[in-house]
């Protein structure tokens, strides 16, 4: 019985990370190419844990701006609105020249878009949405997400 444990756990932590191989030495651009695959196959749970890891320590490289985008949209792919839109803000914020700034703007309305429910509800997330699509309009006017915007 001992033994079928010990290779039923074996098994599982194989299995885990669905095939990737996950270090703990690995280097900030091996993290990112293999979260990046879980993302692209729609593995957002584990890739979001990759990412985070890679924000977290290695502030200072030069696809961390990629890997919080990311991170935000794995969230925002698992339907974690209220997550995905701190992580867009925080992209915002530390990393204000980076080339994703307008779509987490965007996507930071689209987040509380996503969470507003229906009118005779409590309409704050529906304010949030608004406050931040009028923003995005007015920071980003020539960006190609503004039809987005004037669909919701």
């Amino acid at each position: 019985m001992k033994s079928f444990i010990l290779w039923f756990s074996l098994l599982f932590l194989m299995l885990g990370c669905g095939g990737y191989k996950i270090r703990p030495n690995m280097t900030a651009e091996e993290r990112f190419a293999i979260a990046k695959k879980m993302f692209e196959h729609h593995d957002y749970f584990d890739a979001k844990t990759q990412f985070k890891i890679i924000t977290l320590n290695n502030p200072g490289a030069p696809f961390v701006d990629d890997a919080q985008f990311y991170l935000a949209e794995s969230h925002f792919h698992l339907k974690e609105y209220l997550l995905a839109a701190d992580e867009y803000s925080r992209l915002i914020r530390l990393y204000p020249r980076s080339e994703w700034v307008d779509d987490a703007q965007y996507k930071i309305g689209l987040s509380y878009y996503k969470l507003s429910p229906k009118p005779s509800l409590d309409q704050s997330y529906t304010v949030k949405a608004i406050e931040h699509f009028q923003r995005f309009l007015e920071d980003f006017p020539n960006s190609k997400l503004v039809p987005e915007v004037e669909k919701c």
